[in-house]
């Protein structure tokens, strides 16, 4: 997976989530998370864990930036909020 590709998708689920409702409609937003998340769903398990493990490692570079917490805790929440997380795809 294009770790380019992965950030793109990352940041962009961050400002659907964090903007407020005056920067982007709500409605919208969770429209076009949940557009995300079914393209997400369809991954192999190998791109699952993949994309898990780059969440994990952006969601500490996040934070070593000085980026808010609340912003890091939802990149780090991500494989979970979207239900990517299949504990058997880790074994």
């Amino acid at each position: 997976m294009n770790e380019i590709l992965l950030r793109i998708i990352i940041q962009h689920l961050s400002f659907l989530e964090l903007s407020s409702d005056e920067i982007i409609n709500q409605d919208a937003a969770i429209q076009e998370i949940e557009n995300i998340c079914s393209e997400l769903e369809n991954l192999s398990s190998v791109d699952k864990k993949k994309f898990r493990d780059f969440v994990k490692t952006y969601a500490e570079i996040e934070s070593t930036a000085g980026q808010p917490e609340e912003r890091v805790e939802f990149i780090k929440n991500i494989p979970e909020s979207l239900g990517l997380i299949n504990h058997s795809d880790d074994e």
